[in-house]
């Protein structure tokens, strides 16, 4: 009984430290997107590329949800040592993303995501079915909060490492 409280306990706490307890009814629309924006530069900090030199790049595929909050969110910040930028598809300019952002409307484009599969990039959605077949990291929403699902298939076949305590928050899907 004290293990599993413990568990449980450990959990929620590591759940509050990485992004908090965030609830979609509360916070409204926008706000959803600066949750979401919060979990994308957490994320950075429980996952381990092949590359650990240079920035982490960000890139928010097609219209920005985001506004100017994630760009905001990263300014003059550095995880692991690293600095963070946020990029669009367009100022990309040959650099190889860390992280894709795919807002569910680019639904009619997410096959063409299917190109960094085996490559060193984490594809995250926010669509019913994208961490099954396009991405790794999948946005939901649970019980009225902002949560994720992981496909550890997919991100294996990335190269780039999830942390067990990333996993352990997560929703498994295959």
């Amino acid at each position: 009984m004290k293990s599993h409280l413990f568990n449980c306990l450990f959990r929620f706490g590591l759940a509050i430290a990485i992004c908090g307890v965030f609830s979609i009814e509360a916070f409204g629309q926008q706000n959803e997107y600066s949750v979401k924006a919060a979990f994308l530069v957490n994320f950075l900090k429980f996952m381990e590329w092949p590359d650990k030199s240079g920035p982490y790049i960000i890139e928010v595929a097609g219209k920005n949800p985001f506004g100017t909050y994630l760009e905001g969110l990263v300014k003059n910040s550095t995880i692991n040592g690293r600095k963070v930028i946020v990029v669009s598809e367009k100022q990309l300019n040959g650099l190889v993303p860390s992280i894709i952002f795919v807002p569910s409307s680019e639904q009619e484009r997410y096959s063409d995501f299917l190109q960094y599969r085996s490559k060193p990039v984490i594809v995250i959605g926010e669509s019913t079915g994208f961490a099954k077949k396009f991405g790794a990291i999948n946005f939901i929403v649970d019980h009225e909060r902002i949560a994720f699902e992981i496909n550890p298939k997919l991100s294996k076949a990335s190269g780039v490492k999830i942390s067990s305590r990333l996993m352990q928050l997560a929703k498994i899907v295959n």
